[in-house]
């Protein structure tokens, strides 16, 4: 059964829960609003999810997770084209929908009007044009394999590697539209010493698979697996296979010593740092011409180092792994020309095989079911909407809040995102005075210093400061809403074939490209609306150089938030959500940079100290999560270190939001759901926003690689933290969800 039938044979039963739920008897006096029914849509709906949900066999003090979400995790299907089925995918799939619907609307008739809608269109057209691509088969990626200078494992014996650079493919690659980072990514970023001035980033590289599983070379089923993909495309080509098999095994060493080199980090797990000027550069790596090779990348078309648009000796670079970039030039003074061509052309050509359409594509689907579990391809509409959503992610921005207007929804969740702002202010001024052992107050049980009381002081008013400049981006930029700005925006964008899919996908990535290098000279506006309106993304994100969290109006919806319903449903929700952001501003990673998104420490030592004594409380808690009953897979505590103190700072920040929130207001119950008081509802929404299902392959690949642990783990973990969570469902000390001992960062 295709996704989108299964979405549709899922709305009978929803219609009939709702009819019940409809004639829930309602409190007989109206005055009374803790006991009132709310029947509004969204408080119907709600309901629908929240019962469909939970498993009231299950003690909450128990284990809330199943509580919450049992009945959903032995219920739901995990669709063949997907590798899990949780809230966020259920929301991410609804929204496809409706930009299905905004993408296949007819062009209005004759006559001016915006052009960004056609950019879209045309490109999803072609993107659904299945039999065109069938026609061409693996021709246009013949014909880029020619352009790039010829494939050896293609070529055989033909291939010269007499006059190879790696660095001449690199400059091919980029007038060509293909990525430039298979070796080493370059980009144009801000400075994490002065998030004023754009820089050069030099980064490790992105490779085919996960470096975790690289590294381990050929013994790891998912490294064999991508090989034999290797192979069999190779010789889908034209290449022999005994070639193939022994020339792509060194390719694959070669992809295995990157791998390993760019999982280095530094003692702290973090990733270091430096920033040098392009001549300090040379001097410290002189392998690489690095003048040119920057310039050759950021302005193709002038040829010309000293061109005032290109970069000169005194640019600064900021390199992201000293420790990779040291050791790539021995690596590739060892490797063989041929091995280093083979290598760039397997990855040229592999990114580009999702734009053809045959034996090739069918070999990749088979390749990602061995990897990460038997999945078919998603339909042909969703794989369509999910690029053009990415790729021309203003035009599809603009075009979805044309037929979706979201304001009420932007002014409302303004207000949310106030409030819980509102809730670090308190805890911070409170810290030192109410809590005692809170990580900007004195050393527990003991009396603090003149000294050291002026130094908390200025700390606490450095964390308070910080919490005032983060920006808030919510929803959608105003711009999206001015047709003629969006136009200005890809106005260098030209589609000149509709049949050629493959080439507009080139030209449309070296738009992309152009628009991220053109940055270098100018200066940083951290409120560019182009880079803060990605609408129909199911997610949020907190911004480390800026101090900014990120809203979209895509999670603003569903499970997380509706305008008709009970502030504990959105403040779990949302609200949650928000909170989690705000909280990544003090993390292990957040808390390193101060109000203006520069790397400063503002830390003493002893505080450091007590916040990573902290922080092993909490790796040892979530890194005991998960074994047998995972399937084997067990959570990374130091991995998911930044995103579980998000996930418990925001839940504490959320709740207090919503507690003062109620304060103003009392709030109706809903229907089905009568025996829960508000602030259970709060958690009870919260939980719903994990509830998951993974499959098996998918779920050891998230807990192995994953910078979040699996939706279960992060119900368990944060709530066992929550001295409000254990009051509120009365959980004796002791049991599962109310350990005596809890871990607290902030």
């Amino acid at each position: 059964m295709a996704a989108d039938e299964r979405r549709r044979c899922g709305r009978p039963a929803a219609a009939a829960l709702l009819a019940v739920l409809l004639t829930w008897p309602r409190s007989a006096d109206p005055t009374d609003s803790d006991r009132r029914i709310c029947v509004t849509e969204g408080c119907v709906m709600s309901a629908a999810s929240v019962l469909a949900n939970m498993d009231k066999t299950v003690r909450p003090c128990d284990d809330f997770y199943e509580f919450a979400c049992g009945r959903f995790t032995r219920g739901a299907r995990v669709d063949d084209d997907k590798t899990k089925r949780t809230t966020f995918n259920a929301l991410n799939d609804a929204i496809a929908d409706k930009v299905r619907r905004v993408l296949e609307q007819p062009e209005p008739g004759p006559g001016p009007g915006p052009r960004h809608p056609t950019l879209a269109r045309r490109l999803y057209g072609m993107c659904m044009d299945e039999r065109g691509l069938d026609e061409l088969d693996a021709a246009p990626l013949l014909r880029l394999i020619t352009a790039v200078g010829g494939w050896p494992v293609l070529d055989g014996g033909r291939w010269d590697g007499a006059g190879f650079r790696w660095t001449d493919r690199v400059y091919r690659f980029r007038e060509l539209g293909l990525n430039v980072d298979y070796l080493l990514d370059v980009s144009v970023a801000v400075n994490h010493n002065d998030t004023t001035e754009h820089v050069v980033e030099l980064d490790r590289p992105t490779l085919g698979i996960n470096p975790v599983y690289l590294k381990r070379g050929l013994s790891d089923k998912m490294v064999d697996s991508y090989y034999r993909y290797m192979v069999d495309v190779a010789v889908a080509l034209g290449a022999q296979k005994p070639r193939a098999v022994r020339e792509l095994r060194q390719s694959l060493d070669l992809e295995v010593l990157l791998a390993r080199m760019s999982q280095m980090q530094s003692a702290d797990g973090l990733a270091d740092f430096t920033v040098l000027t392009v001549s300090e550069l040379t001097a410290r790596r002189p392998g690489v011409p690095w003048r040119e090779y920057i310039n050759r990348l950021m302005c193709p078309d002038s040829g010309r180092s000293g061109d005032a648009a290109c970069v000169r000796d005194g640019q600064r670079v900021m390199v992201n792994v000293p420790g990779y970039l040291s050791g790539l030039g021995p690596v590739l003074r060892a490797t063989d020309r041929r091995v280093q061509a083979n290598y760039m052309v397997w990855r040229a050509v592999a990114s580009c095989i999702a734009l053809t359409a045959g034996r090739l594509r069918a070999r990749q689907q088979v390749a990602y079911g061995e990897m990460l579990g038997p999945l078919t391809r998603e339909p042909r509409w969703a794989e369509c909407v999910e690029f053009v959503s990415s790729k021309l992610h203003l035009a599809v921005g603009a075009m979805y809040l044309k037929r979706y207007p979201s304001e009420r929804v932007k002014t409302a969740a303004v207000q949310m995102i106030n409030s819980v702002r509102q809730e670090i202010y308190v805890a911070l001024k409170n810290s030192g005075t109410n809590d005692r052992c809170f990580l900007l107050s004195a050393s527990c049980g003991s009396s603090a210093s003149t000294a050291a009381i002026g130094w908390i002081r200025r700390r606490k008013k450095n964390a308070l400061d910080k919490a005032k400049a983060i920006e808030e981006f919510v929803a959608y930029p105003d711009e999206l809403l001015d047709a003629e700005k969006v136009d200005g925006y890809y106005a260098p964008l030209r589609f000149e074939n509709d049949s050629d899919y493959f080439g507009s996908v080139l030209r449309l990535a070296k738009f992309v490209c152009d628009k991220n290098f053109e940055k270098l000279h100018v200066p940083v506006n951290k409120s560019d609306w182009t880079t803060h309106g990605r609408v129909t993304v199911v997610n949020a994100l907190y911004n480390l150089v800026e101090n900014s969290i990120q809203i979209p109006a895509g999670i603003l919806q569903g499970m997380f938030f509706s305008d008709d319903r009970p502030g504990y449903m959105n403040y779990g929700g949302a609200g949650y959500v928000i909170g989690h952001e705000m909280t990544h501003a003090f993390d292990n990673q957040g808390r390193l940079y101060d109000r203006a998104g520069n790397v400063r420490d503002w830390w003493r030592p002893e505080t450091s100290g007590r916040f990573a004594e902290r922080a092993r409380c909490m790796v040892r808690q979530y890194g005991g999560f998960g074994g047998a009953g995972d399937g084997g897979a067990r959570v990374n505590g130091l991995n998911t270190l930044g995103e579980n103190i998000a996930d418990n700072g925001g839940v504490a920040l959320a709740y207090s939001a919503y507690r003062r929130d109620r304060r103003r207001r009392r709030e109706p119950r809903l229907p089905g759901l009568h025996e829960y008081t508000g602030r259970q509802m709060f958690w009870i929404s919260a939980a719903n926003v994990w509830c998951s299902v993974y499959r098996a392959d998918a779920l050891r690949h998230a807990a192995l690689t994953g910078r979040h642990p699996p939706g279960r783990y992060r119900v368990i973990g944060a709530f066992q933290n929550q001295r409000h969570f254990a009051a509120d469902f009365r959980c004796p000390v002791g049991s599962f969800m109310n350990p005596a001992d809890k871990c607290r960062v902030w």
